[in-house]
């Protein structure tokens, strides 16, 4: 029986005709054997004959090399289970035997390459990785070599015979020889063919009643031998997608003339060498090269039945297609016109992935808009590098513009976002396990949400445990022993074990934070209500130290296969919850898990495994099985650009069409053998990408749409498109007229950002369906004008008779910024917090300002010389390491002890802190603590610059001006309390500058007016400004004032919450004087400068 070809330039077409082939067989019970060489075309063929049969029954779809499994089982009686398993159980043998033979004295001198590759291979990863790459090169050079690997198993020299080869390789025959692959499948084939010539009428009975390869475009020389010996015991029909009618076999591509041309030294003509059809000579090698391998078959060794539909001419898609189908010349034949408004063929350049899929968005809508008969479900997208763009899909296609229908979508080829979610925080964990424990990569992890549900941390908890990473100078390490391994000097001022410490003192101690237990000072601040979160945390990261000196020491003993399947099962069950909506996902790593146990029961020896190269293993079998799930599911369909996968839509689209993306460029490794010598058919990513290229153009049937990133983000340079795009081009150039590819007619540009004007235009060629762009665009037309936030205000809860100290001050400091932060819940200099990874070694502003901060003199902390308190730094980790550490706490203990001997006796009595419980003449009750009194005075101190100093012209200038605001409001509420102690305040900064407030008499009355203002300050915003508000009394104009505001780069104007509350509008008004007035005058009136080392009440 031949094989029987049946080619049509329509998939269509084929499948009605296998339909009809199904729906005429003698039994309805007959079983159907069709290969595919993608789930995505069973599951549209599926779809087809029930649409025609009324029902897909009795249909078994499989790969080509689950077929020749198949006929091997059935022929031979111990043929090989050849499956993903055993692929995987070659890689452990040859790691096992690599090492091995690279140290034999019999087979040292052949395996030097090998052996120099894995020379500074300490943790085997190489070795894996190589191992990898050669059991997937033995499995092709099965399939694409036979020959040699039969001559291999007989035992002869394959090279000695074949000097262009080379010796360097030999390796490779004594490898496949150690291995011992009795079953190999070239042995198969030669037994496979050698029985099934002799095969009798009984043990045709085993095999299928017929074979089907339903779009299958090109197959290798081996499986194509295998199909014709059992085409003469069973049918066996091809259906094959062929873009030309005529005979092609002949045509090159202008490359491959070239090449021709200067290995003989003649003519394209003389040669009888000719292109005819560019696009179909350059993108259709591998379907011209499966052609002439069909006719090199014997006539009665198959036969070829043509069902090539006519093909019209009308659009520019249409017109390519039948070109390709009659192998037009363009140049020989008379160019024809091109409308412009003919959008069959559409090229869109874009900026970046995210514009691309933008755009697409965009575009589908128009199309559905123009043809109402165009369904979600007629929409084809394939994208080279789907997982890069996946993100931008989901983001896009999943939150449609205002107005619109939400367009069903469905991503193949990927794993469910959780699956890869989880698998991706494994891979983490595994990477943490051997790392040096840095603060961001642990508190990373509880970013996982199955992660964070195992052991019930919330987000908000998520930053609580941040802050005390952060402030309990955690930086790296578990303890000082790690430190030790990387070379550095033994300390745990900054690992986990210091950290972990001062926690559990802090919660140990809460309330006793100033002294320290066995040189360890407990964690400041530490708040009661936190106690379950830091066991929680505790159990988390002991977890994770559990794991890591399990791992090692089971390294140190050698742990087999299985017993790293287990260690992986533990770990998972340790770290991830296996609750919904975790479940399946879970359940999916364990699968993944449970095949090392497997594994080994069919090894002799296991190979010494490090956590390296188990980690390895796990990210390359995860990566191997992306391609596995799902086509054609609701919806449009994104999909990956696989070979064979030119399945017929109304609209194909191809986004992400980059130069040096598609095609995937051939890398051959430097020992594949297949590259010595090029035969036909031999495997090519590159040809197999092209002719992908070319079935897609075919299978289009109303618009072909391609999309690029063409423009650079950066400067807007143009940036090429793939190579079967620019070849596109040049096409539609040669056999259009006026279709100008360089003056931008043919491609459509589109700009950088969505919210252009140009999109909004009448007559413009660019168009978006999004209200929320289209404002933006009118908005930007108009005036740049920073709009008034607030126009009028705010109606906010029942005001409490309750005010606290603490937010009286820290209104006073910015006004504005405590509406928007306390009332409006805005913080518009909100930064998440970094968690630092490396211990510093020279304090920034805000470092030294907290050094400082601790330093300051304080009531509770009289009783501790500065020496004790730097010293409390060091061992709380916030002062550099080593002589950097030593250098700065001089200088700092030498500044601090400057500044308190200018302070003098007024910090040597300290006094107990008073509860404040102020009845204001209003009746509101003004509560809080005062702290940092002394005998003579309330001293407010600054660890960083007051600059106070008395100008020529008489006025007090303090150049901290919110410090200064802040030092009145604590003078008036001490003032306030009419209780015996001191009535004076001193406010000073670390350069030994202060100043002074006199008792005030009616202090609860400048309170009380205080209070009106914030609580005004809680319904709008209001006009003070200290820095600003205050300077009105140090002498300047207003005028000056303003230019101040205006210019100022950090404050006035430049303020993120000053700019976008009140715009461009004149903030410094009458009502910002008065406010000036009311606040400052009775301020001023009341404040001295204070020379230090004397009286508050000289000064």
């Amino acid at each position: 029986m031949p094989l029987y070809f049946h080619s049509s330039n329509r998939l269509e077409k084929l499948a009605d005709l296998f339909a009809a082939s199904v729906g005429s067989a003698d039994s309805p019970f007959t079983r159907q054997t069709v290969v595919v060489q993608t789930a995505g075309m069973g599951r549209w063929l599926s779809l087809r004959l029930a649409e025609r049969n009324k029902i897909c029954a009795g249909v078994e779809f499989l790969y080509p090399n689950a077929v020749i499994e198949r006929l091997f089982g059935l022929v031979l009686p111990e043929a090989p289970g050849k499956g993903p398993v055993d692929q995987a159980v070659l890689v452990w043998r040859v790691m096992e035997l690599l090492p091995r033979l690279c140290r034999d004295a019999v087979t040292a001198e052949a395996f030097a390459p090998v052996r120099g590759y894995l020379a500074d291979d300490a943790r085997g990863v190489k070795l894996y990785q190589l191992a990898v790459k050669i059991v997937d090169l033995f499995d092709q050079y099965q399939i694409y070599r036979t020959d040699m690997i039969l001559a291999w198993d007989s035992g002869r020299d394959w090279f000695a015979a074949r000097p262009a080869y080379g010796e360097r390789h030999a390796w490779q025959q004594i490898l496949w020889q150690r291995l011992e692959m009795a079953a190999s499948r070239a042995r198969s084939y030669q037994t496979f063919m050698q029985t099934l010539a002799a095969l009798d009428p009984a043990g045709k009975k085993n095999l299928p009643c017929r074979l089907t390869l339903f779009g299958v475009s090109v197959i290798p020389p081996f499986h194509l031998d295998i199909l014709i010996a059992a085409a003469r015991h069973i049918p066996i029909d091809f259906y094959i997608l062929q873009p030309c009618r005529e005979y092609w076999g002949f045509i090159r591509s202008s490359k491959e003339i070239r090449k021709v041309e200067r290995a003989s030294g003649g003519t394209a003509r003389e040669l009888l060498l000719a292109e005819v059809n560019p696009l179909l000579a350059s993108q259709g090698i591998l379907g011209r090269d499966f052609l002439n391998m069909m006719l090199e078959l014997d006539d009665e060794g198959y036969l070829a039945e043509e069902y090539f539909d006519e093909q019209s001419a009308d659009c520019l898609l249409h017109r390519v297609q039948r070109d390709l189908l009659d192998l037009v010349n363009p140049e020989e034949d008379e160019p024809v016109d091109w409308d412009p408004a003919d959008r069959s063929i559409q090229f869109h350049s874009c900026h970046s992935p995210l514009r691309e899929v933008e755009v697409l968005y965009d575009q589908l809508l128009r199309m559905m808009q123009e043809n109402s008969e165009l369904v979600p479900s007629d929409i084809l997208v394939m994208v080279p590098d789907l997982p890069g763009y996946a993100p931008f899909i989901r983001v896009v296609f999943e939150n449609p513009y205002s107005g619109t229908t939400k367009l069903p979508f469905s991503i193949a080829d990927l794993p469910s976002p959780g699956q890869q979610v989880m698998m991706d925080a494994f891979l983490h964990v595994l990477g943490l396990l051997r790392g040096r424990f840095k603060a961001s990569e642990v508190l990373g992890l509880l970013d996982n949400q199955a992660v964070a549900a195992r052991f019930g941390l919330t987000e908000d908890e998520r930053e609580v445990l941040r802050q005390w990473v952060d402030e309990g100078g955690i930086r790296w390490g578990i303890d000082g022993d790690m430190l030790a391994q990387e070379g550095l000097p033994v300390h745990d001022q900054v690992s986990w074990k210091a950290g972990r410490e001062r926690l559990l003192f802090g919660y140990a101690m809460a309330g006793e934070q100033g002294r320290s237990v066995a040189a360890v000072f407990p964690y400041a601040d530490f708040d009661e209500d936190f106690s379950p979160l830091l066991g929680r945390f505790l159990d988390y990261y002991d977890t994770l130290v559990r794991f890591r000196k399990h791992i090692e020491k089971s390294e140190a003993v050698g742990c087999s296969l299985a017993g790293w399947g287990q260690m992986l099962l533990d770990l998972l069950a340790a770290l991830f919850s296996a609750e919904p909506p975790f479940d399946n996902d879970f359940l999916f790593l364990q699968r993944q898990f449970g095949t090392f146990a497997d594994e080994e029961k069919q090894l002799t020896a296991s190979p010494a495994l490090t956590l390296e190269t188990v980690r390895a293993c796990l990210a390359e079998r995860y990566n191997a099985t992306l391609h596995a799930r799902g086509f054609m599911g609701a919806g449009i369909t994104f999909c990956a650009m696989l070979p064979m996968r030119s399945i017929p839509f109304k609209v194909i689209c191809m986004i992400g069409m980059n130069d040096g993306v598609f095609p995937r460029l051939n890398r051959p490794l430097e020992y594949d053998l297949t590259q010595v010598e090029r035969r036909l058919g031999d495997r090519s990513a590159k040809e197999n990408d092209k002719y992908l290229f070319l079935e897609t153009l075919i299978s289009a049937r109303d618009t072909l749409y391609i999309s690029y990133t063409g423009q650079s983000i950066a400067d807007n340079s143009p940036v090429p498109p793939s190579v079967p795009v620019s070849e596109l081009l040049d096409y539609l150039g040669l056999r259009f007229r006026s279709f100008r590819q360089e003056s931008g007619d043919c491609v459509v540009r589109h700009r950088l950002q969505p919210f252009n004007k140009e999109y909004f235009q009448a007559d413009s060629r660019l168009v978006s369906f999004s209200g929320e762009n289209c404002r933006a665009a009118q908005a930007a037309l108009a005036r740049r004008r920073a709009p008034i936030f607030f126009n009028g205000p705010l109606s906010v809860a029942e005001e409490s008779e309750e005010v606290w100290l603490d937010d009286l001050l820290r209104f006073f400091r910015h006004p504005v910024k405590y509406l928007y932060n306390r009332v409006l819940h805005i913080h518009l200099d909100s930064r998440t917090g970094i968690t630092q990874d490396h211990e510093f070694f020279t304090p920034d502003a805000l470092q030294r300002y907290r050094l400082k901060e601790e330093l300051l003199p304080k009531p509770g902390a009289a009783g501790r010389s500065l020496a004790e308190k730097v010293r409390r730094l060091k061992d709380c980790g916030m002062l550099p390491l080593g002589n950097p550490g030593d250098f700065y706490a001089d200088e700092l203990q030498t500044e601090m002890a400057a500044f308190t001997g200018w302070l003098g006796d007024l910090i040597r009595e300290p006094l107990p802190a008073r509860k404040v419980d102020l009845t204001l003449p209003s009746g509101v009750l003004l509560t809080g603590t005062l702290g940092n009194l002394f005998h003579q005075a309330q001293i407010f101190l600054r660890p960083a610059r007051l600059g106070a100093e008395k100008k020529k012209t008489g006025f007090i200038a303090v150049e901290s001006k919110k410090d200064l605001v802040q030092a009145w409001l604590l003078h008036l509420v001490l003032n306030g309390l009419a209780e015996d102690g001191p009535r004076s305040t001193l406010c000073a900064g670390v350069d030994r500058s202060g100043v002074s407030f006199a008792p005030v008499d009616g202090a609860a009355l400048l309170l009380d007016e205080l209070v009106l203002i914030y609580r005004q300050g809680l319904h709008c915003p209001v006009r003070f400004f200290p820095k600003y508000s205050l300077a009105l009394h140090e002498g300047k104009e207003l005028a000056a004032v303003r230019a101040g505001w205006n210019s100022d780069t950090h404050d006035g104007l430049a303020d993120l919450y000053n700019r976008h509350c009140f715009g461009e509008t004149e903030v410094l008004d009458e009502t910002f004087v008065a406010l000036a007035e009311e606040i400052g005058v009775p301020l001023f009136h009341h404040l001295r400068l204070f020379e230090g080392g004397e009286s508050v009440a000289k000064s």
